[in-house]
């Protein structure tokens, strides 16, 4: 009966300090899903860029997911892809990269075209392209932007570039990001 009062009691102290103890989540679980992913991992890749700047940045952004310990697998193609690496010129907008796609159901209906905005990125570097486009990338794959607060735990989906290139130098998929896609796939 003791033990059983003692269970009791230790049972209402943690729910009433449990809310105390509540800390800030890490970037472990941290990732996005933006309710719309494809209905398989072994997906297909095209370059659909203009120039060859852009090429090499958009081979290893795609390199940089096929790597990862997921499901996706990424097979570059000529035509019949589920994502597209594009570059264009959207003019002074607010994005310097963005992903097109059409869901459904949570699925991807149509595909995805990841772009580059060469209005901001052909002042880049290729390594931070290639940033910018495993950012993108991840968007076709369902992952939405992350705010982190601190380069220890930024991921690739970090939602600007200021931070997650230039001040924390991500350019591949980090644990967070990998989570997010092994809970989609």
């Amino acid at each position: 009966m003791n033990q059983s009062r003692a269970l009791m009691g230790l049972a209402g102290v943690l729910a009433l300090v449990a809310p105390l103890l509540t800390v800030p989540v890490g970037s472990a679980s941290a990732f996005v899903d933006i309710q719309c992913k494809f209905t398989t991992s072994n997906l297909k890749w095209k370059d659909s860029t203009t120039r060859s700047s852009y090429a090499v940045p958009g081979a290893n952004a795609t390199a940089a997911w096929h790597a990862t310990p997921t499901a996706i697998v990424l097979t570059q193609v000529s035509s019949g892809a589920n994502i597209s690496v594009a570059d264009g010129n959207f003019g002074p907008t607010t994005f310097d990269g963005v992903t097109f796609k059409t869901c459904q159901n949570g699925y991807n209906t149509t595909g995805a075209v990841s772009w580059w905005n060469r209005q901001y990125t052909d002042g880049y570097a290729s390594v931070v392209r290639k940033s910018l486009m495993v950012h993108e990338v991840g968007h076709a794959l369902g992952l939405g932007d992350v705010d982190a607060n601190s380069c220890v735990n930024v991921p690739i989906m970090q939602e600007d570039t200021a931070t997650r290139w230039t001040a924390c130098l991500r350019q591949i998929p980090q644990p967070d990001d990998i989570n997010g896609i092994n809970f989609l796939y």
